[in-house]
């Protein structure tokens, strides 16, 4: 196989662990009560964890599978470090 197709299956695998451990998170914290950066922080694991998937062909997304969006999130967060930034330049160093 290319190094193109693995690189791509190991990405959408990646993607849905991760997807599937943040909504383990989510779920335990349902109707817990957070405030102040504990707030904000699963506020912005809830938007990470959802802006680039989408439910698996044949899922409704509860069943915990997931693939990657084929479409751009609209006002993506691109950096947890600066949540209002929109736009990401790669460094050429």
């Amino acid at each position: 196989m290319s190094g193109r197709i693995v690189s791509y299956w190991m990405q959408r695998r990646w993607w849905g662990t991760w997807c599937r451990r943040a909504g383990v998170v989510l779920d335990a914290l349902a109707g817990a009560e957070v405030d102040g950066r504990a707030a904000q922080a699963v506020a912005l694991l809830a938007l990470i964890a959802g802006q680039d998937v989408e439910p698996a062909e044949g899922s409704d997304g509860t069943d915990g599978r997931w693939r990657i969006a084929r479409k751009v999130a609209a006002d993506p967060v691109v950096s947890t470090f600066d949540p209002d930034s929109r736009h990401v330049h790669k460094s050429r160093h």
